[in-house]
C-alpha cells in the first residue's frame, strides 16, 4: 500500500495470491490514502483488484472532493472577514497541500482547517468565527465547528497551547516564519501560506507530534520534497536555528525510507544527532510504520536538554492541566488520571516489547 500512496507511483505490480482487500481498504481509509490508492490503481490499470474494492476507494476519492468544496463554500465568509478585519493568518496543511502539492482535492482529505494567527489577534479571530455561526467545542476554546466544518486556531506552531513544556529545547522565531510566509490564492480568496522550507519543517514536526500514526502525514513530507525545489542549506539552518533537528531528521528519514522520497544525504547528515540505544529503537518503530500511539512523547524527550525539563514534560503529558483535560477525554471524572497512568504504563510496556 505504501508504494501506491504517492502522486506518481513507481509501478503497478499487485502481489500474486489472494489478498485481504477488506483489511487493505480499512487501512487505506484509516491512514488517509484511500483517494491516492484509487487514483493510482486506476491509472496503472492493475488487474486483480476486485470491482467492489475499486468502488469503495472511488467513494473515498469523491468524498475528499466534496469535502474540499464544502469547506471553501462555508469558510469563504470567514476568510473574507479575516482580511477585512485586518487579521493576518496563515492557512496550514490540508487545503494548502491540496493546492500546492497534490493538485487534486480527491487525493488528500482533511477533517479540519488549521489557521495560525498571531497571539494578539487570537481573540479577534475567535470573534469572527462566532459572528459567522461557529461555536467552540466544550473544553477546547480554539476548536470551532459549524455543522460538519471544523476550524482549529493556533497561536504557535509547536503546540504549547496544550503542553506548555513542549517549548523546552525549541527556539522558534515566529516573526521569521511570518516574514517568509507567501500569499496564495485559494478558490478566489487570498491567504498566507508557509514558505516551502517552513512548510516542510513543520510537516516533519506535525508527523512526529502524532507519532507518524497516519501514513498520509509521511506522504505529505515525501510529496512536498518531490514537488518543491527545496533549498536544503536553508532547511538545515532553519531546523538548527529553531531547535528542530530531531523532528526534521525523523520526518525526512521516514519519508525516504518508507516512500522513497528523494532526500539528499547532505540534508540528512547535518541533522543527524548521536542517538543512544533507546532512541534508536524508538526511531526504528517510527520507520516500521507501526504508528505506536504516544511514540511522539517518547521521542520528543530526546529534544529536551535538561533532566528537570524532561521530567516536567512527562508530568505535564500525563497529568494534563484541568483546562486541557476535556480536549483529550470528554468523560473526565475521578478516573481521568488513573486512566492516564494506566495508558502510560501500557504504552511503556508496548514500546519495550516492540523495541526488543
Amino acid at each position: 500500500m505504501r508504494h501506491l500512496s504517492c502522486t506518481t507511483p513507481a509501478g503497478g505490480h499487485i502481489p500474486e495470491g489472494e489478498l485481504d482487500w477488506g483489511y487493505i481498504l480499512n487501512r487505506a481509509e484509516e491512514q488517509g490514502v484511500a483517494g491516492l490508492l484509487w487514483r493510482n490503481l486506476k491509472a496503472l490499470g492493475c488487474e486483480g483488484v476486485p470491482p467492489r474494492a475499486m468502488r469503495r476507494l472511488k467513494v473515498s476519492y469523491l468524498w475528499n472532493v466534496m469535502n474540499y468544496e464544502l469547506y471553501f463554500r462555508e469558510l469563504g465568509p470567514v476568510l473574507r472577514d479575516f482580511w477585512e478585519g485586518d487579521i493576518p493568518f496563515v492557512l496550514l496543511r490540508g487545503p494548502v497541500l491540496v493546492r500546492l502539492v497534490y493538485g487534486d482535492p480527491g487525493l488528500r482529505g482533511f477533517t479540519d482547517v488549521d489557521i495560525w494567527t498571531r497571539e494578539g489577534d487570537l481573540r479577534k479571530a475567535q470573534d469572527v468565527l462566532r459572528d459567522n455561526g461557529f461555536s467552540p467545542l466544550d473544553g477546547y476554546p480554539l476548536l470551532f465547528h459549524r455543522g460538519g466544518v471544523w476550524v482549529d486556531l493556533h497561536s504557535d506552531l509547536v503546540g504549547t497551547e496544550r503542553v506548555r513544556s513542549r517549548g523546552f529545547g525549541v527556539k522558534l522565531d515566529h516573526d521569521a516564519v511570518w516574514k517568509d510566509a507567501r500569499p496564495l490564492m485559494m478558490e478566489g480568496y487570498e491567504v498566507l501560506a508557509l514558505s516551502a522550507v517552513d512548510r516542510l519543517l513543520f510537516l516533519c514536526l506535525h508527523a512526529l507530534k502524532h507519532s507518524f500514526w497516519r501514513l498520509i502525514w509521511t506522504v505529505d513530507i515525501a510529496e512536498t520534497v518531490r514537488k518543491h525545489d527545496i533549498d536544503w542549506d536553508a532547511f538545515v539552518r532553519r531546523a538548527r536555528d529553531f531547535g528542530l533537528e530531531r523532528p526534521a531528521y525523523y520526518g525526512l528519514l521516514c519519508a525516504k525510507e518508507l516512500l522513497g522520497a528523494p532526500v539528499p544525504e547532505e540534508a540528512l547528515l547535518p541533522l543527524s544527532v548521536r542517538r543512544g540505544y533507546v532512541e534508536r529503537k524508538l526511531s526504528e518503530l517510527a520507520l516500521s510504520g507501526l504508528g505506536t500511539d504516544g511514540l511522539s512523547e517518547a521521542l520528543y524527550l530526546f529534544s529536551i536538554p535538561k533532566v528537570s525539563q524532561k521530567l516536567r514534560f512527562l508530568w505535564e503529558v500525563v497529568f494534563l492541566r484541568p483546562e486541557v483535560r476535556p480536549q483529550v477525554d470528554l468523560r473526565g471524572g475521578p478516573l481521568f488520571y488513573p486512566r492516564r497512568l494506566l495508558r502510560a504504563g501500557k504504552l511503556a510496556l508496548e514500546i519495550a516489547r516492540r523495541a526488543t
